[in-house]
């Protein structure tokens, strides 16, 4: 049953880490924490590695390894080896399977010289994804901050040096006996290396905020307050060991005899205050208090010279060379040497030599006024032979001098001027010039934009225009072109014609014309383009009379011969006269 159970277990875990895998391909991030340090014997120093998983992405480790850096200083002359101790890894086997190793290869980390633990990756997770361990979240602080990667044992073939401490920092990038902080998990399916980007904020070191590591002190010593005061001799050569540094202890404690340690080496006896180092190359050291009082490590710097005994010197010469140095005449170019000493030490003499066959040339030149010979930088004013030598080179130079001539022409157009000078056409107004020979010619040309208007008109039989007073008498397009200027004409000429009407009316006339009502006699026109109408117009003032007359069943108009058999009103005009018949019709009875 409980088989069965693990085996669901198992089938919903990679279901689940598939799930995620197709679903999200975010990193999960962490925080490796070093904590719970401890000396448990003079030459023994435990300490526990511990991991946490800080977002909500689930972590589920594939591989570990680590490099941890210490401070030289502890050894004290032994030689240090590291375990994982037995039973104390809260992970599956494969992950601390690796192997472990104490770097001998020296590094300088913010001024303390430091070596690396390095412990080399496990195997991965038996069944691939899916299958590795889950890193919790949950922290108990510094005492349990999330899961035990292991604890791990340093041990010493001597005591730790007195007042000594690790300075543990990780290692976030690999190198000679330094193995990279490396933690990767499956993102999805994929093995990734989840430490990129996050050892700033995760591989705190031993000075960091919020780090667990306590960096505590190896083999106290008892309580004194020495200071040591150095005074160094520089070495006489480059490569020389003859330096040496003396040292003086005062303070509470300072006894001789005693023993120090230079450069973190083995203890070394001295028997009195103050003593003297020597033997010692160029460079830094420093050197610490062993017995009777413990003391830091104070730094003083060796001197002497930077770089070998050396000079260099440049010759150059014509045809051949003979150096003081070795008295040998050289006549190639080269660099050559010879030794000697200089103050006691090895020195290099080098000869940088540069051998010029000796070469000449001749050139010819004709100039206007002056020329400026470049091969000197001189000017000359007179016609000559000039010659001018440098290093193993002779110019000469076969000057003529010609004295300039020059003329000026003015000239003024509209748009563009070609000059018959030299074929150019320009556009824009200044000062030009050709030169040929020594004779200049210049040209003072003013340009003026053309411009132009047009005038439309139009005109019955001629037209005078006022831009020139001319007069025309056909259509047709006409210029006048003042300056730059064109005014164009567009005229068209109409002959003239006329028409003649001649109206009677009464009292009034309304010519349909144009509209007008005239109401006296007269004669008229009216103009349309160079159309004349004429109105020759007699107007008649109306006159009027009134007959009443009464009639048995009809009656006979004298005036106009009509015959009526009603009564009634009637009119009949003639010419301006109307007459108008009351009439009265009786039926006869």
């Amino acid at each position: 049953m409980k088989t069965l159970l693990s085996a669901c277990r198992r089938f919903w875990l990679i279901f689940a880490l598939l799930a995620i895998g197709m679903t999200s391909k975010a990193v999960p991030t962490y925080q490796l924490y070093l904590t719970n340090e401890a000396q448990v014997s003079p030459n023994e120093y435990e300490f526990d590695i511990y991991l946490l998983r800080t977002g909500t992405e689930p972590l589920e480790l594939s591989l570990f390894q680590f490099g941890l850096a210490y401070d030289t200083s502890i050894i004290n002359g032994g030689t240090l080896s590291v375990q994982k101790l037995p039973g104390t890894s809260d992970l599956p086997p494969n992950y601390t399977s690796g192997s472990m190793q104490m770097g001998g290869v020296n590094y300088t980390i913010g001024g303390v010289v430091c070596r690396y633990i390095n412990s080399a990756a496990g195997g991965l997770p038996a069944g691939g994804p899916g299958n590795g361990f889950l890193v919790p979240d949950v922290s108990a602080g510094c005492s349990a901050p999330g899961v035990r990667v292991s604890r791990y044992r340093v041990t010493n073939t001597v005591p730790f040096s007195g007042n000594s401490s690790m300075k543990h920092t990780w290692s976030s990038a690999v190198g000679s006996q330094r193995t990279n902080t490396q933690v990767s998990a499956y993102v999805g399916t994929t093995n990734t290396n989840i430490s990129t980007g996050v050892q700033a904020t995760s591989h705190l070191t031993y000075q960091s905020p919020g780090t667990c590591i306590q960096n505590i002190v190896l083999n106290p010593a008892a309580t004194c307050a020495i200071t040591l005061a150095t005074s160094t001799t520089p070495v006489t050569c480059f490569g020389g060991n003859d330096g040496a540094v003396e040292v003086t202890i005062s303070g509470t404690g300072a006894a001789a005899p005693g023993t120090y340690s230079l450069d973190g080496g083995p203890a070394t006896a001295y028997n009195t205050n103050p003593f003297t180092v020597s033997g010692l190359t160029a460079g830094a050291h420093n050197i610490e208090m062993l017995t009777p009082c413990t003391t830091t490590p104070q730094a003083f710097t060796i001197g002497g010279p930077t770089g070998p005994s050396t000079s260099s010197e440049s010759a150059s010469a014509c045809d051949s060379y003979t150096w003081a140095q070795d008295g040998m005449t050289y006549t190639a170019s080269g660099t050559y040497t010879a030794s000697g000493t200089v103050a006691g030490c090895p020195h290099t003499y080098t000869l940088n030599l540069t051998i010029t066959p000796s070469t000449s040339n001749s050139t010819t030149v004709s100039a206007c006024d002056s020329y400026v010979w470049s091969v000197n930088g001189q000017t000359y004013t007179a016609s000559g032979t000039y010659t001018d030598v440098v290093g193993c080179h002779t110019e000469e130079l076969v000057l003529t001098i010609t004295t300039s001539t020059s003329n000026s022409t003015t000239a003024s157009a509209c748009d563009s001027y070609t000059w018959s000078q030299n074929g150019m056409t320009y556009t824009a107004s200044g000062t030009y010039m050709d030169v040929v020979g020594c004779h200049t010619e210049e040209l003072v040309l003013t340009i003026t934009a053309s411009t132009s208007n047009s005038t439309t008109a139009s005109a019955c039989d001629s037209y005078t225009w006022s831009q020139n007073g001319m007069t025309y008498t056909a259509s047709g397009t006409y210029t006048d072109v003042v300056g730059c200027h064109t005014e164009t004409l567009v005229l068209t000429v109409t002959a003239s014609t006329s028409n003649s009407s001649t109206a009677s009316a009464c009292d009034s006339y309304t010519w349909s014309q144009n509209g007008m009502t005239y109401t006296a006699s007269g004669t008229y026109t009216d103009v349309v383009g160079c159309h004349t109408e004429e109105l020759v117009l007699t107007i008649t003032a109306s006159t009027s009379n009134s007959t009443t007359a009464s009639a048995c069943d009809s009656y006979t108009w004298s005036q106009n011969g009509m015959t009526y058999a009603a009564s009634g009103t009637y009119t009949d005009v003639v010419g301006c006269h109307t007459e108008e018949l009351v009439l009265t019709i009786t039926a006869s009875t």
